[in-house]
């Protein structure tokens, strides 16, 4: 006992509230519990001492009134409406005012981080996704906060108003640039009848610039568009302490697999170029999401390029269904996965602004698979959001200093072809770098 620097009492310990706890006080405010369900043991001791349970059970304590999803070993519709009202507008509602909350900030945040709604019936995209229409966070409008972690840092304050001694120590923030490799070029490295059937296509649609590029880039008179990675490493080079993450897709050809042959000894060399100076995941391909082997063989295949165990990953077009996906991912090893965030939508899927570790819901209990959240992709911005330059810019901003002032990770997603100022991402460039110093800038108090 005397290790811990608090201690929380509940009426039993399960795996839910073990898993919330450890997120909330660990990895957010840097804090060690332990939880006691003996209450003669809790009351005696000296420590700061949270009551999670039906009523107050001693003079001196931190008493959140707890509800029953925590004890739970099955997945229901839970009815959170009320309270999650409540808890969203804490500030407003004085919630963390004095030493007693009669709102479970330990079950909403554990249904937020888990994705338990994601687990209940709703209304799927055209990729079978989860959108975030179909999220609580956008029907209450906080899908631009990391409300957990703002919870949790309101929650320490006040542990430290009731607990004058007590010493936090939260996390800093850090910035996570990301990129996917899709398609590694735009012309080049094709094969025969994809570099015919590229020519018939500009032709038929009348492309004269795009054919004309074309033309250029196969007779060596230009870089082709989509050859980003060097002006990427320059922009890089002298950030030290940030190492970028990039996501190559190796699934073989198909509708919405279309990047080269992973047999293509030249896109070998740029993997094991990008490897040499960044970490480098396996972007899982479309059809993968419904097949472990073909996610196996992927994985491997990049291995075998690379010559190292790959342990991270990103579902091409963020194809991640709960809990196939990850589970799937925790069968071949895959410890971080980096999908954790919308297509049509900015902000906090999972409501954090910190990577966390996967609760199997379906199992219930934790998993080694470690979710790094993305909180901003390009496409998002440019074609879901169709958002000017300019808007693009201010609405990252808001995300970047919600970042920052809960000490979370900012993640970006960026794809090499954006950068290429063709296809009607013209100035997209100059936005990722306005983006990208706004991220590496120093936090202000």
């Amino acid at each position: 006992m005397s290790a811990a620097k608090c201690l929380i009492y509940a009426s039993q310990i399960s795996s839910r509230l073990q898993y919330i706890t450890n997120f909330l006080f660990n990895d957010i405010l840097g804090l060690d519990i332990l939880i006691l369900t003996n209450i003669n043991d809790f009351k005696q001791s000296s420590l700061p001492k949270i009551n999670y349970s039906k009523c107050s059970v001693c003079e001196k304590e931190l008493f959140i009134q707890a509800g029953d999803l925590l004890f739970q070993q099955h997945i229901q519709y839970q009815i959170i409406e009320n309270e999650l009202k409540q808890a969203i507008n804490y500030k407003k509602n004085q919630l963390f005012n004095n030493a007693k909350l009669t709102v479970d900030i330990f079950s909403l945040s554990f249904f937020l981080l888990s994705r338990y709604e994601e687990y209940l019936p709703f209304k799927s995209d055209q990729h079978h996704r989860f959108p975030s229409s179909e999220s609580i966070a956008n029907k209450f409008n906080f899908l631009d906060r990391p409300i957990i972690d703002e919870w949790a840092l309101e929650l320490g304050s006040l542990l430290q108003k009731t607990f004058p001694t007590l010493k936090l120590k939260p996390s800093g923030y850090k910035f996570q640039p990301t990129y996917d490799i899709d398609i590694a070029w735009a012309f080049g490295q094709r094969n025969w009848w994809r570099t015919i059937g590229g020519y018939f296509q500009d032709l038929k649609q009348l492309d004269n610039k795009r054919l004309l590029h074309r033309i250029q880039v196969h007779r060596g008179k230009t870089t082709d568009p989509f050859d980003q990675y060097d002006y990427l490493y320059q922009l890089h080079k002298n950030q030290n302490y940030i190492t970028p993450i990039y996501f190559f897709l190796l699934g073989k050809y198909g509708t919405f697999d279309k990047n080269i042959n992973s047999h293509n000894k030249h896109f070998q060399t740029l993997i094991q170029k990008i490897d040499s100076y960044a970490q480098v995941g396996i972007h899982p391909s479309y059809s993968s999401n419904q097949s472990a082997s073909i996610l196996h063989n992927e994985q491997r295949q990049l291995e075998r390029i690379i010559g190292t165990q790959i342990n991270r990953s990103r579902q091409h077009y963020l194809k991640l269904t709960f809990p196939r996906t990850y589970q799937q991912l925790c069968a071949i090893g895959i410890n971080n996965d980096y999908t954790m965030g919308y297509a049509d939508a900015i902000g906090f899927r999972a409501s954090t602004a910190r990577s966390f570790l996967w609760y199997d819901l379906s199992n219930d209990k934790l998993t080694n698979l470690r979710i790094h959240p993305f909180m901003v992709m390009d496409v998002s911005l440019r074609y879901y959001l169709k958002l000017s330059t300019e808007n693009a810019i201010t609405r990252t901003h808001k995300l970047i200093n919600c970042c920052k002032q809960v000490g979370g990770t900012f993640c970006s997603i960026w794809h090499n072809s954006s950068f290429s100022e063709i296809d009607e991402w013209t100035d997209w460039k100059k936005v990722y770098e306005r983006i990208f110093h706004l991220a590496i800038a120093p936090t202000t108090e």
